[in-house]
C-alpha cells in the first residue's frame, strides 16, 4: 500500500526533474522518443570514423551520406550488425550523440534523463559490457540519469 503511494508520487514527479528517453537501437536506424514529444531523432545506424586520429567525423544522416565516398583516412561503419552490437566503443559514442540531440529538443530538467534501450542479444553480445557501455554513453551524454536495458532474442 505504502509502495504503491510511493510509485505514484514519484512517476507524478520524475517528468518535473528527469527526461524520459526511450532507445530503438537498431541496424538500419536508431529511434529515439522522448516522453510528451514522441519520437524526437530518427537517425541512420552510422558513423564516420577519422581512421588516423581515431576520432568520429559523423553520425548519422551525415555519416550515411559519406558511405563509399570517404577519403581512404575516413570510414563509415555500422557499429550494429544484424541487430547485435558489434563496436561498443563506437555505439557508445553514437548513443550518447542521439540522448543529447533528442535532450535539445526537451526542457532542461534538474537531473540526467531516465533511459530505455531496446536492443537484440545475439550471441556475441556481452549484457554487462552493454550495461557498461550505454552507462557511459548517458554519462558522457548527461549529468547522470538511470537506464534500462530491454533485450531481444534472435529467433531462428
Amino acid at each position: 500500500m505504502i509502495r504503491d503511494r510511493i510509485k505514484k508520487i514519484k512517476n507524478r514527479i520524475s517528468p518535473i526533474i528527469s527526461n524520459d528517453i526511450g532507445i530503438d537501437l537498431g541496424t538500419a536506424n536508431t529511434l529515439v522518443y522522448l516522453r510528451g514529444k514522441g519520437i524526437v531523432v530518427n537517425e541512420p545506424s552510422v558513423v564516420a570514423l577519422n581512421q588516423k586520429t581515431g576520432q568520429i567525423v559523423d553520425i548519422g544522416s551525415g555519416a550515411k551520406l559519406m558511405l563509399g565516398r570517404t577519403p581512404a583516412h575516413i570510414s563509415a561503419v555500422k557499429p550494429l550488425i544484424g541487430g547485435v552490437i558489434s563496436d561498443y566503443e563506437v555505439t557508445e559514442e553514437m548513443l550518447a550523440y542521439l540522448i543529447n540531440k533528442a535532450q535539445q529538443n526537451a526542457s532542461k530538467k534538474l537531473i540526467g534523463p531516465r533511459v530505455v534501450v531496446g536492443f537484440i542479444n545475439g550471441s556475441r553480445s556481452k549484457r554487462l559490457h552493454i550495461r557498461e557501455s550505454i552507462d557511459e554513453a548517458i554519462e558522457v551524454g548527461n549529468d547522470g540519469g538511470n537506464l534500462g536495458l530491454l533485450q531481444h532474442h534472435l529467433g531462428h
